[in-house]
């Protein structure tokens, strides 16, 4: 019993610290709008979103547990520094989607694309020489976090899309708001961290109480976006995201108290 255990948390560390999960999070992410809004699916640009996912946050743990160790948290540290070998084949795997998928994508997207990848690369990994990374200062991180992944999961499907700007506009919100919130609890559990740092983050300021009510109060906002757009939805998307929304709300309220990093890395990310 105790060996199968085993085998099941290996496996569960993998698929979590691989970065697979979060990349098929996204994936996932940019299928909803096409699913909700009854769209032809570009499965060229989710394949692309999928592999750029794996890769950065790859990247991430990579120069995170080399450069930024003490960000990192130490169980977390640990299983990473078991998994190099297997984390180094999931980035070749990625560049090798990416480039698959890259060459068939419309400029306009590659554009985008750019765009956003600079952003994210320089939210991992210092550019300019100086060691200071986007996420190193002050608040930026988690308005940053929460455009690129509006930008890329609402904006660039709707781009060639006869949808009105308002709705497109109330949709990208709509996911703004849910990373934002989501986003939350992970700068209440780096407090300490950031603290030392100087950083000034939402719950430096607000505290962690107030905090964990904004992103609350920022998922029923969702929800009530969903309400305005339940006609463009139809009932049963409508319901299916007030549902996830509410147990989004119960995630996030328990996160306060929570220091294990499953927790963050398997349900929030």
């Amino acid at each position: 019993m105790k060996k199968k255990q085993n085998i099941y948390s290996y496996l569960l560390d993998i698929y979590l610290y691989s970065s697979v999960h979060i990349a098929l999070a996204a994936s996932c992410f940019v299928l909803q709008t096409y699913f909700i809004l009854n769209l032809n699916i570009n499965l060229q640009y989710v394949l692309f979103v999928f592999s750029g996912t794996l890769f950065l946050y790859v990247l991430h743990n990579f120069k995170g547990s080399n450069y930024f160790a003490s960000e990192v948290p130490r169980e977390k540290m640990e299983i990473i520094s078991r998994m190099k070998k297997f984390l180094y084949s999931a980035l070749v795997f990625s560049i090798i989607i990416q480039i698959y998928s890259f060459v068939h994508l419309k400029i306009h997207t590659i554009i985008y694309l750019f765009i956003m990848g600079f952003i994210s690369i320089w939210y991992v990994i210092p550019i300019f020489g100086n060691n200071k990374r986007l996420r190193d200062y002050s608040f930026i991180k988690i308005f940053l976090i929460a455009l690129v992944w509006a930008f890329l999961s609402v904006w660039i499907p709707l781009i060639d899309t006869e949808i009105s700007i308002y709705t497109k506009a109330l949709i990208f919100l709509q996911n703004y708001l849910f990373i934002f919130a989501l986003t939350i609890p992970f700068d209440i559990r780096d407090y300490e961290y950031e603290k030392k740092l100087g950083l000034k983050t939402i719950p430096s300021v607000l505290g962690k109480r107030r905090s964990i009510n904004l992103a609350v109060l920022l998922i029923l906002i969702d929800v009530l976006i969903v309400l305005i757009l339940k006609d463009v939805y139809g009932l049963k998307y409508s319901l299916g995201l007030i549902f996830g929304y509410l147990i989004t709300i119960v995630a996030i309220k328990y996160s306060i108290n929570k220091t294990n990093d499953q927790y963050f890395t398997g349900l929030l990310d």
